[in-house]
């Protein structure tokens, strides 16, 4: 049941957004994201209500949407509106699921504790604790007692992990655990749709194989299975992803999209809160430069961080419960900022964890600069700075001993934003190989006549 769970998440993900122009791998990496998402705010919104986490209840609103669906014949009930992939797209998917496949024996064998880990002790102890107790209250009104399993963290995963539950009809902590190679399968899937939108086809090819194989984001995915720093690099990638392209192309639904997986992050991890305020700042700035951009888009961008994160807010204050982030800027010691900078950049170098992938980065924009890619261009790295930014700020307050915190969080750090980092290369390569076969083909034109 699990499984068939999320099974059913990619299906929620399809009746959202039935019409997707992407490839089917790609549509299907980004209908489990978004269902995943949906379904922990039904979870959320179901709680606040007094409704219940009844498994019927909770299926009842995706059965009307896709009865919807049905009598409206759109979103792949009307003939040849389900997307059809080609064999080798399908044998992708199917290649995809092979390391899952083997990792699950290893991954049922490995002990699970509630002090040596804390992915079992903060993220799976939460979604078990919800789920015992048929709500989000009891655990947040006992949260004194709780401190070392962060209360205050945000619900997406712990209440995705109760509807996995519900399904299953009882906790199964190993099956949640799937859910991060899940999501890097996910994150694999929308890196190449956002390298295809930006250029020509082998790069994002290349990029998104050297993606799969960067060693930290398939320790954080399989041998650390229950963090949720893969859920957040995913998010992060999507966000910043779709906020390019809408800063390019000026789609609303790009925003929108921007906007729902920016709101996704906050609702994911502390850390994407902050990189929810980049992306609104970042958005708030597009919109104050188009001189059309009109009420409704202005909604379209503020309109999920606040409808979410706001109730959140309001129940996590009313029981008294700190939102275990910090307070960036405050405190800070310009020695400690030192000491996590150059933490964090031997550890970006390290070839064991990360290969090439951020040397790439900086190459990257050092060929952006040289190729005078768009202004828009460098949202994606500014984005990359912005959160290695917060990430320092953190680690400067001293709140913990510094050692100790580089040595258990700098790896997964630059695990959540590596995807996001390898992107500008994959955009820049492709741009060098369009200039490259325009000056080609500009030459063979003009040697006739020469």
């Amino acid at each position: 049941m699990i499984c068939a769970g999320y099974i059913l998440t990619c299906v929620i993900g399809w009746l959202l957004i039935p019409k997707l122009a992407a490839r089917f791998v790609e549509r299907v990496a980004i209908w489990f994201a978004l269902g995943a998402f949906a379904i922990s705010i039904e979870m959320f919104a179901f709680d606040l209500a007094g409704i219940g986490w009844n498994r019927w209840v909770l299926l009842l609103p995706w059965s009307v949407l896709g009865a919807v669906r049905l009598y409206q014949g759109r979103g792949g009930f009307a003939p040849g509106a389900w997307p059809r992939p080609t064999w080798w797209q399908l044998l992708l998917l199917v290649l995809a699921l092979v390391p899952a496949a083997v990792w699950w024996p290893y991954e049922r064998a490995m002990p699970l504790t509630s002090s040596a880990w804390d992915a079992w002790a903060i993220w799976l102890f939460k979604a078990k604790a919800f789920y015992l107790d048929g709500s989000v209250d009891p655990f947040l009104a006992r949260a004194v007692e709780f401190t070392y399993h962060q209360p205050g963290y945000p619900l997406l995963m712990p209440l995705y992990g109760v509807f996995l539950y519900t399904l299953n009809g009882a906790v199964d902590d190993y099956g949640f655990k799937m859910a991060s190679v899940c999501f890097l399968l996910a994150s694999l899937g929308v890196f190449h749709y956002f390298a295809r939108r930006g250029g020509q086809l082998g790069p994002p090819l290349a990029l998104t194989a050297m993606l799969a194989s960067v060693p930290m984001l398939n320790i954080v995915s399989f041998e650390l299975a229950g963090y949720v720093d893969i859920v957040l690099a995913f998010y992060l990638l999507a966000s910043a992803g779709f906020l390019h392209a809408w800063w390019r192309e000026g789609s609303r639904i790009d925003l929108a999209a921007a906007s729902v997986a920016a709101t996704a992050a906050a609702w994911t991890k502390n850390e994407g809160q902050f990189f929810l305020s980049a992306i609104v700042l970042l958005g708030a700035v597009g919109l104050l430069l188009r001189s059309r951009s009109g009420k409704f888009a202005w909604l379209v961008l503020l309109g999920p961080p606040t409808a979410l994160l706001l109730p959140w807010t309001i129940v996590r204050a009313g029981h008294g419960v700190q939102s275990a982030g910090f307070a960036i800027g405050f405190n800070f010691d310009p020695q400690l900022f030192s000491i996590a900078v150059a933490a964090l950049v031997t550890e970006a170098l390290r070839w064991d964890l990360f290969v090439l992938s951020f040397v790439l980065f900086v190459a990257s924009a050092v060929g952006a600069a040289l190729l005078r890619m768009a202004a828009g261009f460098w949202i994606l790295p500014g984005l990359v700075a912005w959160h290695l930014f917060g990430a320092l700020m953190a680690y400067s307050t001293g709140q913990n001993d510094l050692q100790w915190w580089l040595g258990t969080s700098a790896d997964r750090i630059l695990a959540q934003i590596v995807p996001l980092a390898l992107l500008p290369a994959a955009l820049v390569f492709s741009e060098w190989i369009r200039r490259q076969n325009a000056s080609e083909g500009t030459g063979n034109q003009a040697s006739p006549g020469a």
